[in-house]
């Protein structure tokens, strides 16, 4: 029973580590884990999550699949597998593992219910409604968990229903006064309705409980943006990078910040930097190709977007890649190629309002008149 508690002990100090945006560190911890226990089931899908959460979805399917080998009689990878395909739109054999996970679980556990609803919650292919469903059985079988209140309110923040969202953070604090993700996720909410001010109150709220939590700072210096106090934004991001450890995906998201921010010079610093760990990550050929437009790197923009272009299918691309595709067109006087991929852009983000100007300058240059009055249409 000591060894036991010991080592759950460990693996909650792992799992925080990944909470805590500490991937690689929570890694190492992971592989520990592993040598002590490799058939364990448990440790293999956690170690898949700290791959999953920091971009790496190649690596976090090896860990689920190693998972399934491990421990064949464990359904939480499962789960894993369903997430990955699921992220890869692969919705039917997602269901599967999903139901094979569940039926294998039953009813009377929260452990499953809870991570195929969160898979449902942070995919791309989500289903809130069904998410909420399995969130509401798994409270009825552990009401006492702040965590799941907590994944209950992110179901609802992502339907945009902000009372009920407010409401389930508000029942996570109840149960846990230390439960920090609540605050964060409070002011993720206040962000999301661009009340920034009430968003820099909740991140200053989290820090103050917890000093240590990575993911404050994050959101503050993002909110800071928002707010357009950059130098503060910048401070709490470098913050964020010490508590992080300034790992690769934490450094990835500063330059993305800088990028955002227009600091170009400065993002290609870190860009280069990082670009020698790994070129080939599909966020960095992202933010390298942006960013080299933006510094007027026509050519390296047009060699990195091919890249991303022949590397992704349809639902993988962006808004961002086909608007700055349509740019580096536009720069090379393919004006009919770049409107296609402005309204491709336009069709996955209806907020990026800024490009139907381009779109319709385009459209009227190109004669297409009925493209002009219907610039969102389909072929």
């Amino acid at each position: 029973m000591f060894a036991q508690a010991v080592h759950a002990q460990t693996l909650k100090e792992a799992i925080a580590m990944t909470d805590n945006e500490q991937y690689e560190i929570s890694g190492d911890m992971f592989k520990s884990l592993l040598q002590k226990e490799p058939a364990n089931g448990t440790n293999w899908f956690y170690y898949g999550e700290n791959y999953f959460k920091s971009d790496n979805l190649d690596s976090a399917a090896i860990a689920y699949s190693k998972g399934l080998q491990a421990e064949p009689g464990n359904p939480i990878n499962l789960v894993g597998t369903g997430k990955i395909k699921l992220e890869k739109g692969l919705n039917s054999e997602a269901r599967a593992d999903f139901d094979k996970a569940l039926t294998m679980s039953g009813s009377k556990t929260s452990l499953v219910q809870s991570e195929v609803a969160e898979s449902f919650i942070r995919t791309k292919n989500k289903d809130l409604s069904y998410a909420i469903k399995l969130l509401n059985n798994a409270i009825a079988v552990d009401s006492k968990n702040a965590e799941l209140y907590i994944l209950l309110g992110d179901a609802y923040s992502e339907q945009n229903n902000g009372t009920l969202a407010a409401e389930n953070y508000n029942r996570a604090l109840d149960l846990d006064k230390k439960a920090v993700k609540a605050i964060v996720q409070k002011g993720v909410l206040y962000k999301r309705s661009t009340n920034y001010e009430g968003a820099a109150a909740e991140f200053q709220s989290a820090i103050k409980l917890n000093p240590d939590f990575a993911p404050s700072y994050r959101e503050l210096a993002e909110t800071y943006f928002k707010m357009r106090k950059l130098e503060d934004a910048k401070q709490s991001y470098r913050k964020y990078l010490e508590l992080s450890k300034n790992n690769s995906m934490a450094r990835m998201r500063y330059a993305s910040f800088l990028f955002m921010s227009g600091d170009y010079a400065d993002a290609q610093t870190e860009i280069n930097q990082l670009s020698s760990i790994d070129s080939s990550n599909i966020g960095m050929l992202r933010l390298s190709s942006y960013n080299a437009f933006e510094m007027n790197d026509i050519p390296k923009a047009k060699m990195l977007m091919e890249k991303i272009m022949n590397t992704t299918i349809e639902n993988q691309r962006t808004a961002m890649d086909y608007e700055y595709n349509g740019k580096i067109l536009l720069k090379e006087g393919n004006d009919s190629l770049a409107a296609e991929n402005f309204e491709k852009s336009y069709q996955i983000d209806t907020t990026k309002t800024e490009i139907l100007q381009d779109m319709g300058s385009m459209y009227m240059k190109l004669k297409n008149t009925a493209k002009l009055l219907m610039p969102t249409s389909e072929e």
